[in-house]
């Protein structure tokens, strides 16, 4: 019996030792593959989006400019002044804006980065509208069509 019970324990390690060597390492490297691919598509959509945002700050930026060196004119009269002081608020309040999500999208993880890029998304989305809304503004108070939309 001893020999029989030797022979069983051999049959059942080597069962084992097959069971183990099966898929479970190529199933690993692919999940492992998954997982880079996951996150180069996070860092590239990371890239994109933040690089969009830069643009939006510099555009902000360029538009401050101009609308400080409007403010900056003393015979500018008050009720221009005021529409700028106003203007130079909302930029501040989009700037400051585009600022945050820039921040949020740098730091995403792999975890919050799906929230993170659909805020990041409205809110450039959102900034974007307001500069498009602004030059309809200057559009109708001009009479002139200078962004060439029809409108």
């Amino acid at each position: 019996m001893k020999i029989s019970s030797l022979i069983q324990i051999t049959f059942a390690m080597a069962t084992l030792g097959l069971v183990a060597c099966s898929d479970a390492p190529r199933d690993g490297d692919k999940m492992e593959n998954e997982v880079d691919n996951t996150m180069e598509n996070i860092q590239e959509e990371k890239n994109a989006i933040a690089e969009d945002m830069r643009e939006l700050r510099n555009k902000i930026n360029i538009r401050m400019a101009e609308v400080d060196a409007k403010l900056s004119d003393p015979d500018l009269d008050a009720d221009k002044r005021a529409k700028f002081e106003q203007e130079k608020i909302q930029l501040k309040e989009q700037g400051d804006r585009m600022d945050g999500n820039l921040s949020e999208v740098e730091t995403a993880t792999k975890e919050n980065w799906s929230d993170v890029k659909a805020s990041s998304v409205k809110a450039a989305d959102d900034t974007e509208n307001w500069f498009q809304r602004q030059k309809e503004l200057i559009d109708q108070k001009t009479d002139a069509d200078k962004d060439n939309d029809g409108h």
